[in-house]
């Protein structure tokens, strides 16, 4: 069949009926059972870059999730479910890593973040629940819940990248996340500015499923100022999220997710209600509603599937790590860090790259800074950070993870300087300042007012001010925000 759409489109419902009666011609071809949930065939994997979501009408809030439609019998999904779908969307790279992911990675820890509070309904989705059922199957679990969910704490404990390689080979992570919001915003609990953008997303040490309570997330995954998008980019293989505003019954409750994913239940079955009709805080009803899945929806709990010890039959077959040894011997600096961060030896990676800058700074290049600032991040050697970016060219500067890592890292630096070293204070504020990240200038600008107006309110003012050149009106007003919390 011809695509309907891009992916950056949504479809008309048209298209989805196209897309949906293709799929049962499919089914029907394959001389399987599918007509019926719990038959031969229940899933479908849409390995297509076509949009995310269906636009029903001129409304803003008229659009549904083409994962939910797909597998809805007769037009708009109005007859019953007989699959659950999932799609895979993005280049080769992106969508070979998603499919293989699924299949050959083992999810035996979990990361909880739960941003909500103890009242009806927010109870309903309560992350030290879904803790206790995950750990009830033997997954190690990192909960961060009341009192330590605040957007602070938030910052705090992104500046370590999350999930933990331990040197096992298969290892993935389950991440449940409720929080509030929009589409480039995601709010947790605090006293001043709540908001946290897509950029202080965490960086991920090992691949990731995600499920996420949290309106709009998924409303534009092609693009790195969203949530979806920066999470995507991040290495999230699995994503149950929202298209639009679903309203909170709209969402599985965390707990339950936690429950039927430890049960075994695919993750593509596991996000969504079981029932036809999905109830919404407004008493609607509506068999197709706003929650997505990118990825394989027969993503299960369960090992790793088993490793061949076998020798491969290469000829050309290359040890990296022989290899690193000799360009080391050589001078080939270069070429052995990137051999380092190949193999995951990030320790090693920093430890040559800190050396260079110490001994040799001659032949540490642009080009190995871009190479060596996620492996610094990773292996926790934040200062050195400083002096890798110090290094970038211009164009590495811009480079939007770059920036995310200097970010990510900003916390612990600033504690540092603030505690017993001046010069890399002023360097870090420096930095921070002149990299301001595109769609959320404003908000880092106001984190790193809110760092400096204790030392001098005039300073840090002078961070916001300069912002005020071209605004739209409501970006004016933000910045006036901005500048009277920091004035508190």
């Amino acid at each position: 069949m011809t695509k309907p759409a891009d992916v950056w489109k949504p479809l008309e419902p048209e298209a989805a009926d196209l897309i949906e009666r293709e799929a049962e011609r499919l089914a029907t071809s394959s001389g399987r059972a599918w007509a019926f949930l719990g038959d031969e065939i229940d899933t479908i994997t849409l390995a297509m870059n076509t949009g995310t979501q269906i636009k029903t009408g001129s409304g803003a809030r008229a659009r549904l999730a083409t994962s939910d439609r797909i597998g809805r019998r007769e037009h708009n999904g109005s007859g019953e479910r007989w699959a659950w779908c999932g799609q895979i969307i993005g280049n080769e790279s992106r969508t070979a890593y998603q499919a293989m992911c699924s299949l050959f990675l083992e999810l035996d820890q979990a990361f909880i973040w739960d941003g909500y509070g103890n009242g009806e309904p927010w109870i309903q989705y309560d992350g030290s629940e879904a803790a206790t059922a995950l750990e009830g199957i033997g997954m190690r679990v990192e909960l961060n819940d009341q009192p330590k969910h605040t957007i602070n704490h938030w910052y705090q404990r992104m500046v370590n990248p999350i999930g933990d390689r331990d040197g096992k080979a298969g290892s993935s992570l389950l991440m449940l996340m409720n929080s509030k919001g929009a589409s480039t915003k995601f709010d947790l609990p605090g006293d001043i500015a709540e908001e946290g953008r897509a950029g202080d997303l965490p960086i991920l040490q090992v691949p990731s499923a995600l499920h996420i309570v949290h309106s709009f997330s998924l409303q534009k995954p092609m693009n790195r100022r969203t949530v979806g998008g920066r999470l995507l980019e991040r290495g999230i293989y699995a994503y149950a999220g929202s298209v639009d505003e679903p309203y909170l019954s709209g969402f599985v409750p965390t707990p339950a997710i936690a429950q039927r994913l430890a049960a075994g239940v695919a993750f593509g079955a596991a996000v969504r209600w079981q029932s036809s009709t999905v109830k919404t805080s407004n008493n609607e009803l509506s068999r197709v509603w706003k929650i997505a899945v990118l990825g394989d929806p027969l993503l299960t709990f369960g090992s790793a599937g088993r490793r061949t010890q076998a020798e491969l039959l290469i000829d050309s077959l290359i040890d990296l790590d022989e290899q690193s040894k000799a360009l080391l011997k050589d001078g080939d600096y270069g070429s052995a860090l990137e051999n380092l961060v190949l193999l995951g030896r990030d320790t090693d990676a920093a430890r040559l790259v800190m050396a260079l800058i110490k001994d040799k700074p001659e032949s540490f290049t642009p080009e190995m800074a871009l190479i060596a600032l996620p492996a610094l991040y990773r292996a926790g050697e934040y200062a050195a950070i400083v002096d890798c970016y110090d290094r970038l060219d211009s164009a590495g500067r811009q480079d939007g993870l770059m920036q995310d890592l200097l970010w990510l890292a900003s916390p612990y630096l600033i504690a540092r300087g603030e505690l017993n070293d001046a010069s890399l204070l002023s360097r870090v504020e420096a930095l921070l300042r002149s990299n301001l990240r595109a769609g959320q200038e404003i908000r880092d600008a106001e984190r790193l007012a809110m760092h400096m107006r204790s030392r001098s309110l005039g300073a840090a003012l002078g961070v916001l001010e300069p912002l005020r050149e071209g605004l739209t009106e409501n970006q004016a007003k933000m910045l006036d925000q901005a500048i009277q919390r920091v004035k508190r």
